[in-house]
């Protein structure tokens, strides 16, 4: 719940002006699904680690006073177990990762397709959707049943490695029973209830690892949750004072807005988006930003409601400079409409208040 929370504030805080922001898809993949898988793991795998780390040692001591040799087929037998789950688990864990950037890249294709769902059928490419969502199902699968193939591999190899090393210490038992494997106890023979007390601890041995082969794919695709909920978290461009809580405010007059040597680049972006820019509008006055595609009309709007922060320059409300309490109070009295805006089903009302009841009829 904690890291989920923590990604989730951090996806809120980040500015729509940053590039790394992941596709809402994406997001909501991660957060509600993805998220799921750590919980298993925090339970279940480390708990099993711990088990197969305190258990067989006191397996093997037990064993220790009756036969040395049986107690050594155990040892041998139980470092290749570990060894090659770890080969396994890296493998695991990359294909668990695929599956779940597939998952999410699924999640935003739909979401994004449900968006512009009129559009398709007014432009007729409901069949070109539908096979590029039947390709994205199919890789799904793909990666989907190669996480399985490696889960099965994992418990094939356990258990060959515990069926191993229980018919060695039965065949030495049943030898040395018989008289033609002496070597191997501290008092020269085993009684036949020293035998029995072996070989039914020998099982007993491999249960705590055949528990923690059982909670690997846990691990693989909890760690893969967490990686993701990691990258959701990652410090990106900061929406000013986003998680600042403001009281609701009256409506206000107009308020003059200006800005002065404006410079903004988007991440990663060698050439700034805007450079040097200024400006003056009046209370009330009503202004157009006209310009070709890629101009900065979106990142001009952006600054001015504070939604993003400049490189350079100020921008001043009412004379005074914008701080981050300014932003996030002008953001509560202004309505956004980005390049790609979605209509919840509802009425226009309930699209333009967003949930907020106390906002009146004649405010809305």
């Amino acid at each position: 719940g904690g890291l989920r929370a923590k990604a989730l504030a951090a996806l809120a805080a980040r500015s729509p002006l940053d590039a790394t922001r992941p596709a809402s898809g994406t997001a909501a993949s991660v957060l509600a699904e993805q998220a799921d898988a750590v919980l298993p793991y925090l339970l279940r795998f480390r708990a099993a680690r711990l088990r197969a780390t305190l258990l067989p040692p006191l397996i093997v001591l037990a064993i220790l006073p009756f036969s040395w040799l049986a107690a050594l087929a155990l040892l041998l037998a139980a470092p290749l177990i570990p060894l090659f789950m770890a080969l396994i688990g890296w493998r695991a864990q990359a294909a668990s990762e695929a599956q779940m950037l597939e998952l999410g890249g699924m999640n935003g294709f739909l979401l994004d397709r449900l968006r512009g769902l009129s559009s398709i059928r007014a432009l007729g490419a409901v069949e070109a959707t539908a096979t590029r969502l039947r390709a994205q199902a199919e890789s799904l699968r793909a990666r989907t049943m190669a996480v399985l193939r490696i889960a099965f591999l994992s418990s094939t190899v356990l258990e060959l490695f515990s069926a191993l090393g229980v018919a060695l210490v039965a065949v030495y038992i049943g030898f040395h029973l018989l008289g033609q494997a002496a070597p191997g106890a501290w008092g020269g023979r085993l009684s036949l209830g020293e035998g029995l007390f072996i070989l039914l601890l020998a099982p007993a041995f491999f249960e705590p690892l055949r528990e923690m082969c059982a909670a690997w794919h846990d691990r693989a695709a909890g760690e893969a949750a967490l990686t993701a909920l990691e990258r959701l978290a990652e410090d990106a461009a900061p929406l000013p004072a986003a998680l600042v809580p403001a009281p609701a405010l009256a409506p206000a007059p107009p308020s003059a807005l200006s800005a002065e040597g404006l410079v903004f680049r988007h991440a990663g972006a060698g050439v700034p988006a805007l450079s040097g820019l200024s400006l003056d509008i009046a209370a009330g006055e009503h202004v157009a930003l006209l310009g070709p595609s890629g101009a900065g009309k979106s990142t001009l709007l952006a600054l001015l409601a504070g939604l993003a922060v400049p490189e350079q320059g100020v921008v001043r409300l009412d004379g005074a400079p914008m701080d981050e309490a300014q932003a996030a109070g002008l953001r509560r009295r202004i309505a956004w409409v980005g390049q790609r805006p979605h209509l919840f089903a509802g009425s226009l009302r309930a699209n333009v208040t967003l949930g907020r009841p106390e906002i009146g009829g004649e405010a809305a």
